[in-house]
């Protein structure tokens, strides 16, 4: 099953200390001379990473409301 899949990709994302964000707007998003990322968020946290990756899966199935205007 696909379920038994994701969960054992999570615990080996968990065990490498892999750092999950969800429902965060992204208002900056820049590299540094290390080679490392400076990612600043609307609620005015700044995260330093050496990776980044954005999932906007979804667009397709709007909520009620949404405007979708990541999608510009």
């Amino acid at each position: 099953k696909a379920t038994n899949l994701v969960k054992r990709w999570l615990a080996l994302l968990q065990r490498r200390q892999v750092q999950f964000k969800t429902e965060c707007e992204v208002v900056a998003l820049r590299r540094e001379i290390d080679s490392t990322y400076v990612v600043q968020l609307a609620s005015g946290e700044e995260l330093r990473v050496s990776a980044v990756v954005f999932a906007l899966g979804g667009a397709s199935w709007l909520p009620q409301g949404a405007s979708a205007d990541w999608q510009k």
